[in-house]
């Protein structure tokens, strides 16, 4: 089952381990555990983890390091990862009936099996047996290194394994383990050998998060999908892996982009976001922090999300199962579309439970939105003038506009008429795109293509850099460093950047 060597990024990182034995071993390595997949996959029905998905982690390792600002890899730790990610996923075909010493060397390190194995032949593992091999996979593609290691027979994966520096094996066995469910923190930070020091923690992170990037559509072919019964949960991972694009661009931007059919994207994006954009960012961001430290900087795409498109439409047993695991109730942001609150309150606290599932930038709109619309409660605004079913996606367009409204310093009669006007403006466009243009056409975008500095001596924050920019670090900040106060508004803060400007050319 050996594919051939992807010449763009599998390639490359091969050709930088110039050690003949070791760049000869890894080319071992990747063909015994090819053939280890030539026959049917021992857990069934589930994504891919065979020689293509190895081949693809390859693929995410090279672009992050690419990304790298500090120290490159050394020849060693360079072997190390491409050893460990060939290897990692061994376990997922393991035959622990005909090697009952998988279990106890699993055990041994850390493994827990719920069910006791029977299975009559390699084919013939139960529901239940295949479901302690995958939650075990970890500790069993260790554990059968060691197997490998001290056997005596000779097998082409048995002899890959021989050949395996003795000095590194531990290493990548415990590299291997820390791939997905063990806490990151149990791999040592370094190993030693010789006089070097290997980061052994850093490539543990490079691993998981390569792993946890194969998360898009050529990792599943759909066509099978199509024409065989999945149980409900792997045909609910195939078809959101069919809906998904994932990219990291050079400068570390790391996107993730899911598309679902029109008719399905009212009712299913936000859950589609919970299940694929939001469980991947909860998931991997101390990944990305202990990867910015060694100097590899990835960044999260704030505006990764869940867009209509033209795919075909979600299978009902999909919609079930994605309903059965977070609820068939109408989203708080759909019940506003199309109920009209009984009060203020009720408004407010809806647009709160609405932002919870929203990325950052979204938050931040309904959160002003919201602070929008308190006010007009306490300025005796109507709440039925505001029409919200029929409006509300155009009052979330202008939020920053009705928000610098709201904070401005003009008198309170200055502002109630200046928002009555905002309202009857909103209501009397066609659509949000015409609101969406009239709203945002008084920010400014000046300093474009600058940076932006966290100055750590008085926890001031100095940011320079278009408007974008500058409201996702401000939400960032809000998130992540509670404690920065911001004394000025980001449209302020803009106009006092654009003064200084004008100071320094000035003279």
């Amino acid at each position: 089952m050996s594919i051939p060597i992807d010449e763009q990024y599998e390639k490359p990182l091969l050709d930088k381990v110039t050690n003949p034995k070791l760049h000869n071993n890894l080319l071992s390595i990747r063909e015994a555990v090819a053939g280890l997949w030539t026959g049917s996959p021992l857990v069934r029905d589930f994504t891919d983890h065979g020689p293509g998905h190895n081949s693809r982690l390859l693929k995410y390792t090279a672009k992050l390091l690419a990304c790298n600002k500090g120290q490159q890899l050394n020849q060693e730790e360079l072997y190390v990862l491409i050893a460990s990610t060939y290897l990692h996923d061994i376990g997922m075909q393991a035959d622990v009936v005909k090697r009952p010493d998988l279990i106890e060397r699993a055990e041994f390190m850390g493994a827990q099996f719920e069910v006791g194995f029977t299975a009559p032949t390699t084919s013939q593992y139960s529901s239940a047996e295949q479901d302690a091999i995958r939650e075990n996979h970890h500790w069993l593609s260790a554990a059968w290194i060691e197997h490998a290691l001290d056997s005596d027979e000779d097998t082409a994966f048995n002899r890959a394994m021989r050949d395996i520096p003795r000095r590194v094996a531990g290493t990548i066995t415990d590299i291997i383990s820390c791939h997905s469910k063990r806490d990151i923190a149990a791999c040592e930070d370094t190993f030693y050998y010789y006089n070097g020091k290997q980061r052994k923690r850093l490539l543990a992170v490079l691993l998981r998060l390569a792993d946890e990037m194969d998360i898009a559509s050529d990792r599943v072919n759909i066509e099978i999908m199509k024409e065989y019964r999945l149980p409900s949960d792997s045909a609910l991972w195939w078809w959101l892996h069919y809906c998904t694009e994932l990219g990291l661009d050079d400068n570390g931007v790391l996107t993730i982009q899911v598309s679902v059919n029109r008719q399905d994207h009212e009712t299913y994006a936000w859950k589609v976001k919970q299940l694929i954009v939001d469980r991947f960012m909860d998931k991997n961001y101390p990944l990305i922090d202990l990867l910015f430290k060694a100097g590899i900087h990835v960044h999260f795409d704030l505006e990764s999300g869940v867009e209509a498109g033209h795919l075909e439409a979600l299978p009902e047993g999909v919609k079930v199962e994605i309903d059965r695991r977070l609820g068939p109730s109408e989203k708080p942001w759909d019940w506003l579309r199309n109920h009209q609150p009984a009060s203020y309150e009720q408004l407010i606290e809806k647009l709160e439970e609405a932002s919870e599932s929203l990325s950052s930038s979204g938050q931040t709109e309904l959160r002003q939105l919201a602070e929008v619309f308190r006010w007009c409660g306490e300025h005796e605004i109507g709440l039925a003038e505001l029409q919200i079913p029929r409006h509300l996606p155009k009052y979330r367009e202008a939020a920053a506009y009705t928000s610098r409204i709201i904070g401005s310093d003009e008198s309170s009669e200055s502002r109630i008429g200046r928002m009555r006007e905002a309202v009857e403006r909103i209501k009397s466009d066609p659509d949000r795109d015409t609101t969406r243009a009239w709203a945002r056409e008084s920010r400014t975008e000046p300093a474009k293509g600058c940076q932006f500095i966290l100055e750590d001596e008085s926890a001031g924050l100095l940011i320079l850099g278009p408007a974008a920019t500058i409201q996702k670090t401000h939400e960032r900040v809000a998130k992540e460093a509670p404690w920065i106060e911001w004394d000025l508004s980001i449209e302020d803060a803009l106009v006092e950047i654009q003064r200084a400007g004008q100071a320094d050319e000035g003279g």
